[in-house]
């Protein structure tokens, strides 16, 4: 009795998994993002207000300034939520899961 009971348990959760795989949307992805276009910023840096990761933003400023012509801002996390987030709008992430509000809600989008 037991085993019947975990089969048909096994295929009520299988069954439950096939249907969302009816649900399941193909993301778009970006193969390239334009960071500068003709010494114009198309991105920010998005950086925590740890000392570490502010330094760190202004060397990246910093080395794309020299690349491209372009000064690109440096933002709190905060102002790279998604509701910030659309098309033309691109972002530089520093930091890691925990530590950067914007990288938690890019990482907890479906």
């Amino acid at each position: 009795m037991r085993i019947g009971a975990c089969a048909f348990i096994g295929v009520i959760v299988m069954a439950g998994a096939a249907l969302a795989q009816n649900d399941f949307q193909v993301k778009r992805f970006y193969l390239t993002v334009p960071i500068a276009e003709g010494g114009q910023p198309r991105a920010v840096i998005v950086a925590p207000e740890d000392k570490g990761y502010q330094n760190l933003a202004r060397e990246v400023q910093a080395g794309l300034k020299e690349a491209s012509g372009a000064q690109l801002a440096i933002v709190p996390p905060e102002a790279a939520l998604p509701a910030a987030w659309s098309e033309g709008k691109n972002f530089i992430l520093l930091g890691k899961l925990g530590d950067n509000a914007a990288v938690d809600a890019l990482y907890r989008q479906q």
